[in-house]
């Protein structure tokens, strides 16, 4: 899977994608804290590598394993999206019922939900 690093954190309790910050110098930019740990981190925004943070070494977070690294971004990304509009759209491939699927490239888009009132991603439930 490669080297995935998470590349959304919390500034000021919102979330931010870590590029947003790449145009301040490094003095600069905000205090920005892991979405999930809420640890501080730093941010990495050179250009040999993709933006992303880095946690301190001691710290110890779930996201600093590649598979939820890349759940966590794709979920963030998908509820940034999802906050800026009132539809969500899918593409369902090969409308055709069984057993005339296998080799067919059709596929169609469909409205999947619109209208919610609130996004949000995963929260802790009290004990």
């Amino acid at each position: 899977m490669g080297d995935v690093k998470l590349t959304w954190v919390l500034v000021e309790g919102e979330l931010y994608h870590v590029s947003d910050f790449a145009c301040l110098e490094p003095g600069e930019r905000p205090k920005a804290f892991c979405p999930v740990c809420e640890r501080p981190v730093v941010l990495k925004l050179g250009s040999e590598r993709a933006h992303h943070f880095a946690h301190r070494p001691e710290d110890v977070c779930v996201v600093t394993k590649p598979e939820t690294a890349l759940h966590l971004n794709v979920k963030i990304h998908l509820a940034q999206q999802l906050k800026s509009g009132c539809k969500l759209l899918v593409s369902e491939k090969c409308i055709a019922a069984p057993p005339y699927r296998s080799g067919c490239d059709n596929s169609q888009t469909v409205l999947f939900a619109e209208n919610w009132n609130d996004v949000k991603i995963e929260y802790s439930l009290d004990p």
